[in-house]
């Protein structure tokens, strides 16, 4: 009977079920669950990993000590105002200004700057004599200024000398002004050459 009851196994289970020795008393031994033993964890691994971490420690002072000394550098840099040009920095225009003469061109390419350099000589100038700038902002910083001479004079004409008549001398405080038109016109129009010399021998004369 015990037999039959067991013959439908080899059905159930393809491979032949061994129990070793040791599982037979685990499982058999009456009464008594064994529980597997834990190792327990000696002092030596416990004071390794606490010197482990008091290792990491001055690392970590170091860091945070990196980390304020580039924060202080950046605050010194943002506090650190980049410099303003002195009014007579040659940054501000190109020439000597030797004779206080400042000259405003709205534009300026190497033709218009010959032709500039042609005018000026007409009344025994020469770079060295002027200040010569394409930024209007600078031409109000530039000194000394006894003489301003502007080519392409809108924005002039909207501000400090507003009411003035172009190719006519005219006095702002200490400083006479010769308002004109730009260079290229200028230069191609013998109508404005000729009005242009004469403010020019006005103001030199």
């Amino acid at each position: 009977m015990d037999n039959q009851e067991n013959d439908h196994l080899p059905l159930v289970f393809d491979d032949i079920i061994f129990l070793k020795e040791d599982d037979i008393d685990f499982h058999l031994t009456s009464g008594e669950n064994k529980v597997p033993d834990i190792p327990e964890e000696s002092d030596d691994s416990i004071t390794e990993e606490s010197s482990s971490v008091e290792s990491t420690e001055p690392e970590t002072q170091e860091s945070v000590e990196s980390m304020a000394s580039s924060e202080e550098i950046v605050v010194e840099a943002e506090q650190t105002s980049p410099e303003i040009p002195e009014a007579d920095s040659p940054a501000l225009y190109e020439g000597g200004n030797k004779k206080a003469v400042s000259i405003y061109a709205s534009q300026l390419s190497d033709p218009e700057k010959a032709f500039l350099i042609k005018v000026i000589s007409a009344v025994n100038l020469n770079m060295e004599d002027i200040a010569l700038t394409t930024e209007i902002d600078s031409l109000f910083m530039i000194e000394p200024q006894e003489v301003v001479i502007s080519f392409g004079s809108e924005e002039l004409l909207q501000g400090p000398f507003a009411g003035q008549n172009l190719y006519e001398v005219d006095d702002v405080g200490d400083v006479k002004s010769l308002l004109c038109d730009k260079l290229e016109t200028v230069a191609a129009n013998k109508e404005l050459k000729m009005k242009l010399w004469q403010g020019l021998k006005e103001i030199f004369n």
